[in-house]
């Protein structure tokens, strides 16, 4: 019975789980989403962008969230299995984890770029880059519940910030900046669609929850509401930056929302500098988001091999490591996320839609 209320008293409330999701969508996204999507339109039309994608992307979510509540998925590691089978089962599987230690790596190199390029410009950024892998294995030893802790306290303080700063900001944003809208039609709206779709990266931890939640009734809620806040933060963010920037400065900048709060200066001892706090609260969410899809590559791992997490987090640190460091610009990271991007929409959409179906096909002919 003790052993029970323990495991129980692990599980994740709803504001836990919606922790997660949000936060695992807020990595390197915020950031530089206004400068990549105006490179895709080539105008100020990247909100209606977010606006279609994010209708589009909520769709995504109802169905996933549809998929696990019809087939009682507590895990999409152990539905694979299911549906085709432990050895097919395993090779999907290990194209999941193959993705997962993919956006990993790739969040903690961009983490490591902001870092050298506006506080740490002396320190090799493989220093940067080791630092955070080595305490990222840390936190995740903890398991699920450290990380819903840790996110849960961080993730509403980053929220508050960014708002307060955007606040502070506010009076640079210049309306005209916006407009014409729709000047170019539709089709440069639709060139941004992948690059829109990095962005959302996070939302796939919702066939990973189920079997962390206590209450896996409310998987709908929690993750509509996970998945809205960073996109009314996304809207936001974009108005914003292209407002006070406009479209020629945002396309040339590559981290465009630093720069717009760096371009606000409250005179004072205190707040004399606002893009610190950007910084320092942002390089929590990185951290964050590194460490969830960190976690979601050592579990499939254990998954796959019936081993343990040690041997897997021991495993994957050098693999982070050299992966993180493949790309050799800024450029490179750039176009590394635009593949991930493709590759999300496969591995989330196109692979859960194939083992849906499936599964409707046995339950049919094995009814």
């Amino acid at each position: 019975m003790e052993q029970s209320q323990s495991q129980s008293s692990k599980l994740l409330s709803d504001f836990y789980a919606i922790s997660i999701i949000s936060s695992t969508m807020l990595g390197v996204g915020l950031l530089t989403l206004p400068s990549s999507i105006t490179n895709q339109t080539n105008n100020a039309d990247g909100w209606i962008v977010l606006i279609m994608d994010g209708l589009l992307f909520i769709g995504i979510v109802l169905f996933l969230v549809w998929m696990v509540k019809y087939f009682t998925i507590s895990c999409m590691f152990d539905f694979s299995q299911e549906v085709t089978g432990k050895l097919i089962g395993n090779i999907f599987n290990f194209a999941i984890v193959v993705y997962f230690t993919s956006v990993a790596s790739f969040e903690v190199r961009a983490m490591a770029e902001m870092i050298h390029f506006y506080l740490l410009e002396t320190m090799p950024i493989e220093l940067i880059i080791l630092s955070f892998i080595l305490t990222g294995v840390y936190l995740i030893t903890g398991g699920i519940d450290s990380i819903g802790k840790i996110m849960a306290l961080c993730f509403p303080v980053t929220v508050i910030i960014l708002l307060i700063l955007y606040l502070l900001s506010i009076g640079m944003v210049d309306l005209k900046n916006l407009q014409p809208v729709l000047a170019d039609g539709f089709s440069p709206l639709l060139s941004a669609f992948t690059t829109v779709s990095v962005s959302f990266l996070g939302i796939e931890t919702i066939v990973f929850l189920p079997k962390h939640m206590k209450n896996k009734n409310h998987l709908r809620k929690v993750s509509i509401i996970g998945f809205s806040i960073p996109l009314l933060l996304y809207i936001i963010t974009y108005v914003l930056v292209v407002g006070a920037l406009s479209v020629p400065e945002v396309k040339t900048t590559v981290w465009p929302t630093i720069e717009f709060v760096q371009t606000h200066e409250v005179k004072g001892i205190f707040f004399e500098r606002l893009e610190l706090f950007l910084l320092i609260v942002w390089l929590l969410q990185f951290f964050l988001t590194f460490v969830m899809y960190f976690f979601l590559a050592v579990s499939g791992f254990k998954k796959i091999f019936k081993n343990r997490s040690t041997t897997n987090i021991i495993f994957l640190v050098p693999v982070l490591f050299m992966s993180s460091l493949a790309p050799k610009t800024a450029s490179d990271v750039s176009n590394y996320s635009t593949v991930l991007g493709w590759a999300f929409l496969v591995t989330f959409l196109v692979i859960p839609l194939f083992f849906s179906m499936l599964m409707k096909i046995k339950k049919v002919v094995f009814k």
